[in-house]
């Protein structure tokens, strides 16, 4: 009997990845059957279906994981338990938030004892598709929100997970251009240069980055092989934009292309403002600094 249920919750786990990631769930398919393992990946060309399949496997034992993903899995819990994952203002709960009509609820098929499927595209008027595209719009922004929360609030200062490069698909070059990638992304998530909160456009390196890098230089300046400011600015902002994480016209990071590292090295608490950070120790003083 416990087999059964075993074999049952199995199945039922394997539906629910295929209806949520079918991308992922098709390399795998696809990897397991010896004549298409070595075809290029329809979602990734750049990778067979066997290489595909080795590197989701490795991000579900290891991480990192998509912001996108895990915003996606929040919204579907917080739908499961009857709550809009956006959150409860007015354009997120009405169609029309003006007249306060069009509740968001019709937006979905809501099944007794299973989970709400959205409605077929085919069956929602156009202010509705616009409604439900604000509600997933909202949700990643409310996300986001909680990852890059000020002071002690954030994923990284509860020890949660640190917001990082996709570090499977685009490992760094060196280990210190990785770790002050990672303050980057840290000190522009906080200050909310990010696609979801329409940042404005600036096309210079912003001063608390450049200043930042020159603090870690001369902070790790004892250690061999630690390049000068320009060269290691370069390094990390380079390494950013080829992950796609940063564009590197305006100075924002693309929401879409982060990912979030589980647990990882001790922490290191700041002295002076008492966060906590997933960083190395000089790393994380000099982003305290520049906070």
């Amino acid at each position: 009997m416990q087999g059964n249920n075993h074999l049952r919750s199995n199945k039922n786990a394997a539906a629910k990845f295929a209806s949520e990631h079918p991308g992922d769930a098709n390399a795998l398919l696809m990897s397991a059957n010896p004549v298409t393992a070595g075809l290029p990946c329809a979602a990734n060309p750049r990778l067979t279906y066997q290489q595909a399949a080795q590197q989701i496997i490795q991000r579900a034992t290891n991480g990192p994981f998509r912001i996108t993903q895990i915003a996606q899995d929040t919204s579907a819990q917080l739908l499961n338990k009857g709550m809009n994952p956006a959150g409860f203002q007015k354009n997120m709960l009405w169609t029309d938030p003006d007249k306060l009509t069009g509740s968001w609820r019709d937006l979905f098929d809501w099944i007794p004892g299973g989970n709400p499927i959205i409605k077929p595209t085919a069956h929602l008027t156009l202010d509705q598709q616009n409604h439900l595209r604000r509600i997933h719009e909202g949700a990643l922004k409310e996300f986001i929100d909680v990852v890059f929360a000020s002071g002690r609030r954030s994923m990284e200062s509860l020890l949660l997970a640190l917001p990082t490069s996709d570090t499977i698909s685009f490992p760094a070059p060196t280990n210190l251009v990785q770790e002050v990638a990672n303050g980057v992304i840290a000190l522009l998530g906080v200050r909310k240069r990010l696609s979801t909160h329409g940042p404005f456009s600036i096309n210079l390196v912003p001063g608390y980055i450049a200043g930042y890098i020159n603090a870690v230089v001369q902070i790790s300046r004892q250690q061999p092989n630690v390049p000068a400011p320009a060269t290691l600015q370069n390094d990390v902002l380079n390494y950013l934009s080829s992950t796609r994480c940063l564009n590197i016209n305006d100075y924002f990071l693309d929401v879409s292309q982060l990912c979030l590292q589980i647990g990882g090295q001790s922490p290191f608490e700041c002295t002076q403002c008492r966060r906590r950070f997933l960083h190395s120790s000089e790393v994380s003083a000099t982003i305290a600094g520049r906070r």
